[in-house]
């Protein structure tokens, strides 16, 4: 759901972000909503205001079906309830496009809190600079600032991946982005599946086969 407004002068980017989380979660307590998180980006033209919604108590259920979200309505109420305080306010100065939508299955990861339930799902990571210390002298590391891997755990602001075979210990403050890759779970095979074989059809002109004229003479149509 987004929204486009049009106002003044801007603000810089990061006391943007800071005034627009605290009015978007503190409208959503009220509301009966969550947060997910907060993105801002400032463009040369008009910046973009990103809000997550959520559902209270969530922050400890991991993604999938047995997750309730918010829909599409609620995101188009909580839109409409942010964009009238926003201006209001003047958050956020300058030409904005405000855009609220539930996490999604691929979410984006905003504190090192919100990772516990992921145990196990794989991860992208993009660091904002490459690992640096003896733990990363493996050439592998060199100059590598984007990572997949396998979350095998999070301690306090240290998350740790299995990236190619490489048990890699990533500081939270040197994240620049973190995303959930989404699993597609393989089709299940039918239980207690047929033996039987399907039989094949008899050849043109075989006999039982179906006979049908390649082609049909005006004379025979009338």
């Amino acid at each position: 759901m987004a929204e486009t407004h049009s106002a003044s002068a801007r603000p810089s980017p990061r006391a943007a972000l800071d005034r627009l989380d605290r009015l978007a979660r503190s409208l959503a307590t009220g509301l009966g909503y969550a947060i997910w998180g907060v993105e801002f980006t400032a463009g040369h033209h008009r910046a973009v205001a990103r809000i997550y919604l959520d559902l209270p108590g969530n922050e400890h259920l991991p993604s999938g079906p047995d997750r309730p979200e918010v829909d599409v309505d609620q995101c188009a109420e909580f839109s409409r309830h942010l964009s009238v305080a926003l201006d209001a306010e003047d958050v956020i100065p300058g030409a904005y496009t405000l855009e609220v939508s539930s996490p999604g299955m691929e979410r984006l990861f905003f504190r090192p809190e919100q990772l516990p339930p992921y145990v196990g799902r794989e991860l992208s990571v993009q660091l904002d600079r490459p690992l640096q210390g003896p733990a990363y002298a493996d050439p592998w590391y060199a100059d590598r600032k984007r990572l997949r891997g396998r979350l095998l755990a999070v301690e306090q602001t240290t998350l740790t991946l299995d990236c190619e075979g490489h048990t890699t210990a990533i500081p939270w403050a040197q994240v620049k982005q973190c995303r959930l890759i989404h699993e597609f779970e393989a089709p299940k095979k039918p239980k207690g599946g047929s033996s039987k074989k399907k039989s094949a059809s008899p050849a043109p002109g075989a006999p039982g086969a179906p006979s049908f004229p390649e082609h049909l003479d005006e004379e025979d149509a009338s």
